[in-house]
This record gives structure tokens, sequence and C-alpha cells, in this order.
């Protein structure tokens, strides 16, 4: 388990009033419920009041019944009604057609609402790989066997690309509702409690894919402006 202790971030730079007070209306109605925090206007900040947590919990001789939902709703990675009881137990037989088969030696997860859509995938499916990179990194990288369930199949091919660049790579994930495919997993990664919003989880992801975050910014020469729908500069 991840605890987060409260914690205080910057508001984001908005390029006009009229954009501002859009964004800022979601939290005069009800910030706490909704978003955990409150908004300090006069010194343009974020209080996150409560501790967060997150979990990664590791199955192991247990069958997949199916992956959670991609919907926006809270049963989805990321709500607040996610459900690790996507999983039976398995019988003695069960369990030895397994050994003998030799499946992936883990199964994690990498889906969650519109994972499909370069937008969501970064603010979302960025947390669940990073949050439980020191379980499957260290396995991968001694040789053993990590496979990826995603979501639908990527609307951006950037999505794959970041796939290979976090280490997970791109071919050991699996888009749709691949469980029949994983019956002979040893264990199950369940890695979908996680936040929306914290640094950490952001700056963690940057370090996988081989960002370095310290580096001065005078010697930042690029900046790309990503819209949304596939406009980039």
């Amino acid at each position: 388990e991840l605890i987060f202790p409260p914690f205080v971030i910057s508001l984001p730079d908005f390029i006009s009033p009229d954009h501002e007070n859009h964004w800022l209306t979601r939290f005069k109605t009800k910030p706490l419920e909704l978003f955990r925090c409150n908004i300090d206007l006069p010194t343009r900040s974020a209080h996150f009041l409560h501790e967060l947590h997150a979990q990664n919990l590791v199955f192991e001789n247990v069958t997949l019944l199916g992956p959670p939902p991609e919907n926006w709703g809270q049963t989805s990675c990321h709500g607040t009604e996610v459900s690790h009881r996507l999983f039976r137990g398995r019988t003695a037989a069960e369990v030895e057609r397994a050994e003998a088969a030799g499946g992936a030696d883990l199964v994690l997860f990498a889906r969650g609402p519109d994972s499909y859509s370069f937008q969501h995938w970064v603010d979302r499916i960025t947390h669940e790989i990073a949050q439980a990179e020191h379980i499957w990194g260290p396995l991968k990288r001694s040789g053993g066997v990590v496979k990826v369930i995603g979501g639908r199949n990527p609307r951006d091919g950037v999505i794959r690309e970041l796939f290979e660049a976090s280490g997970l790579g791109a071919d050991n994930v699996r888009f749709g509702s691949p469980e029949k495919e994983f019956e002979n997993a040893h264990r199950f990664l369940f890695n979908c409690r996680t936040m929306l919003i914290h640094p950490w989880l952001f700056l963690r992801f940057a370090e996988l894919i081989g960002v370095h975050r310290d580096t001065p910014m005078e010697e930042r020469k690029t900046v790309y402006w990503l819209g949304r729908g596939g406009r980039s500069e």
C-alpha cells in the first residue's frame, strides 16, 4: 500500500481568464467530495487535506474472470468502487495444468476510462504503471515474463511507443478482454486502486521513459503543444 500524506500543488497556468473561470467552476460546488481538495485562490494552490492511498495486490493460483470495465463509472480502474474480486481460486487440477503450461510469471493491468486515447492514457494509465514498477520492473529485468492487460485498441500510436519506453514492451500488452490468454498465468497484479492527482506518480513515470526532470530550464530547447484530437506542434 502506498500512502501519500496531505500535500499542496500549484494551480495550472491558464491562457485566458475564461479558461480559468471555466476550470475553477467545478471546484465551487463540491470540491472536497469530487476532488478531495480545497482551492486557495490568493496563493493559487490546491490543498489536498487527507491521506491518499494506492494499492498493489498480488494474487497467486487464481483465474481472471474478467478485467475491470473501461467506462467512466466508479467500478473501473481509478474508481472508488473498483473491486479486486475479479478472480476465483484455482482447483488443484487447474494449478497443476497452469504449472505445466508455463504461463506468464506476472500479469498486470493498464486500462481505464477511454485509455485508448493518449489524453487519458497519460492522466491515468501512467499512474497504474508507475505505482507498481517496483514489483514488475525487477522481475522483468531478471528475465521474467511480464504481460499487460490493456484497454481497447489504442487510437493513438504513441500509446504503444510509451508502453515500449516504459520498459513493459508494447508486444507484451494485450488489448480488449484477453483473460482467456492468461488462464495459465502464475500471478496477477491488481494495480487499479490508484490516484488521479499526485506529482510523484507523474515524475516516476517520466523517469521510467527516460525523461530527466532535473535538466536545467535554460537547457530545455523544445516545447511541444499536445492538443486534443491529434493536434500537436
